[in-house]
């Protein structure tokens, strides 16, 4: 039950290399319940399809946890130049209506669907509060500083998503937003610029 929380990578973009290996083993036996893939696993859509069915199956009667980080722009592991479809960041869809935005999210999460995976690690729902922070507002993640934006936007992503039956997730609430490093690199204070204030109009 323990392996079964697990989320694991691995090396290799075929169900032959040693890592894929060694996750299907895994998957087998029960020690991890999910597998997370990242660029260097993705080479292509097939590549990508024949690497989910080799999971699934060696998990046998579970269904494992087929997660991606497909938020778009920067952090998009699936390329376009890859032959994936194209998403922009969250940011640049905070630009167009909610009716463009649902189109572009119906796209993806139908596309995660058809590839055989079932968790989207997404929507960012941090706030750009800081604009030095390196790893939010840098890169376009957020789709803004206003609250009620952000709800409007991340609700898109995730109703997409849920009607293509793909899992998301909520990240990184509450303050990498306001940051001022990239937390992924060093330990951030985020006293100076966070505040519950910010946080105020979020639903309980």
């Amino acid at each position: 039950m323990i392996g079964e929380m697990i989320v694991v990578g691995f090396w290799g973009s075929d169900p032959t290399s040693s890592g894929a290996r060694t996750i299907s083993s895994w998957l087998h036996d029960g020690l991890v319940g999910g597998v997370i893939f990242f660029e260097d696993n993705l080479r292509s859509p097939k590549a990508a399809i024949d690497l989910m069915q080799a999971f699934r199956e060696a998990a046998g009667g579970l269904k494992p946890f087929l997660c991606v980080d497909q938020e778009g722009g920067a952090v998009a592991r699936l390329r376009a130049e890859r032959g994936f479809e194209p998403l922009p960041a969250a940011r640049s869809v905070a630009t167009l209506s909610c009716r463009a935005a649902e189109a572009l999210y119906n796209r993806t999460a139908r596309e995660l669907n058809r590839l055989g995976f079932n968790v989207n690690l997404g929507p960012v729902v941090d706030l750009a509060l800081n604009p030095d922070n390196p790893a939010i507002e840098g890169l376009g993640r957020s789709f803004g500083a206003r609250p009620e934006i952000v709800i409007e936007y991340a609700k898109v992503f995730i109703e997409a998503h849920r009607r293509n039956h793909i899992l998301t997730a909520l990240k990184h609430f509450p303050g990498e937003g306001s940051a001022n490093v990239d937390t992924h690199h060093s330990l951030a204070r985020v006293t100076e610029i966070w505040s519950p204030a910010n946080y105020d109009r979020f639903p309980n």
